[in-house]
Parts: structure tokens; C-alpha cells; sequence
């Protein structure tokens, strides 16, 4: 999988580095992510992007990728009892749109087409803060004392690296529109949907990415 994500790194950089008229951006949202067997969890990705132009094909027409550092997860609960799961990986989306010029300051855009990411690091908090007396009441919770339950050997919290249980790479589709002012300045927003069972082991219950997400550019 490490190859396969230095092979297309370094095919976006050639790229960009050898055609003309590449236009390039810097991006930097917030995400709204979430894995399939969790709620939404607020991140943020920062990274680049390089835009070519592609008038012979139709006037309108450009091809787009990306390089982005993108801050995912997703949760479950609240801080007494719950699961807050990080997964933060390296994205590189490759997409087809079109744009369309309103005036000469101002245009909108949308793109589509595939996404690749590379899961660098994360870590998933099991929490269980409440007292055990609570939930079993007090005459279970002595009775069990009195067999030998010591509460101080109660482990509460524990926590392990997210990619223990689920895939560090990850395929999808996503799509971006936005508006661009001036020939400079970019807002966008986007939503990507993965298509892999993230999940190592395979049941019933299958882990897989979402992520809607907001974006500010600066075409440089």
C-alpha cells in the first residue's frame, strides 16, 4: 500500500511539475467526518491542489488533484461512557469538472472522481467514568465486593491505535463545488463517500468513511 501511495504522489507532482498551465491551490476546511459505525466528529484538512485546464476537450473543462492532510473520525457517547476514534490520513482526490464564468471576477465550479488516502496515525479512547455502584445498585455491589470484586482494579479507560482495527488505506468517490473570486481567492465545500470495508475483521457489520467537509483557497 506504501507503494502504491508514493506512486501516485509522486505521479501528481509530475504533473504538475511538467505541464503547462497547471494553476495551483492552497486549501486548508474543516471536516465533519464520521465512520459508518459512528456518529460525526469534527477535523480539519490542509494541503494543495493542482488544477489544469483542459479548453480542448470543451471550453470549461479541467482535470484536478490533490494532496491533502486530512484530519478524520468519529464518536460515540458522551465523556462518562463512550468511544472518540481519530483516524488522520494522507488524501490524494482526483477529479474531472467543469467551471463557468459569470463575469471576469467570479466563477462556480463542480468536480467529481476518485479519492485515494493513506492512514498515517490515530488513536480510538474507550471512556467508562461511571461508578459501577450506579448502575448495579448497592446490594449487588457489596454482595460482589464480599466475592472478591476489588473496584480498584476497575480498568475505566483504555485507548490503542485506530489502524489496529481498521485499514489504513481507503478508495472512494467524492464531488467538490464552489465559487472562485477574483482568479485568487476559493470557497468550496464537498462531501466523500468511501467504498471499502475499513473494517479488519470482517462480519456482519461493515466500517466505512464518510466526510462533508468546508474549504477556504488561495490560487497562487
Amino acid at each position: 500500500m506504501k507503494k502504491i501511495f508514493l506512486t501516485l504522489l509522486v505521479a501528481v507532482a509530475s504533473v504538475g511539475a511538467s505541464a503547462q498551465g497547471v494553476k495551483w491551490e492552497g486549501q486548508i476546511g474543516m471536516n465533519l467526518s464520521k465512520f459508518t459505525t459512528l456518529e460525526s466528529k469534527v477535523g480539519f484538512n490542509v494541503g494543495v491542489r493542482a488544477k489544469l485546464e483542459l479548453p480542448k476537450l470543451a471550453n470549461g473543462v479541467y482535470a484536478n488533484a490533490g494532496a491533502l492532510l486530512s484530519f478524520k473520525g468519529g464518536k460515540i457517547g458522551n465523556d462518562e461512557l463512550g468511544v472518540t476514534s481519530s483516524a488522520n490520513y494522507i488524501e490524494i482526490p482526483i477529479h474531472a469538472g467543469f467551471q463557468y464564468d459569470i463575469n471576469d471576477k467570479f466563477r462556480v465550479f463542480g468536480e467529481f472522481g476518485p479519492y485515494f488516502a493513506i492512514g498515517l496515525f490515530g488513536n480510538t479512547e474507550y471512556k467508562m467514568n461511571l461508578d459501577v455502584r450506579d448502575l448495579v445498585g448497592d446490594d449487588y455491589y457489596d454482595a460482589a465486593i464480599a466475592a472478591g470484586y476489588d473496584p480498584s482494579e476497575e480498568k475505566k479507560d483504555e485507548s490503542h491505535s485506530t489502524f489496529d482495527e481498521i485499514s489504513r488505506f481507503d478508495f472512494g468517490l467524492g464531488f467538490r463545488v464552489g465559487a472562485e473570486f477574483k482568479k485568487k481567492y476559493i470557497v468550496s465545500l464537498g462531501y466523500d463517500f468511501g467504498l471499502l470495508d475499513l473494517n479488519k475483521e470482517k462480519s456482519l457489520i461493515t466500517t466505512k468513511s464518510r466526510n462533508f467537509w468546508i474549504g477556504l483557497g488561495y490560487r497562487f
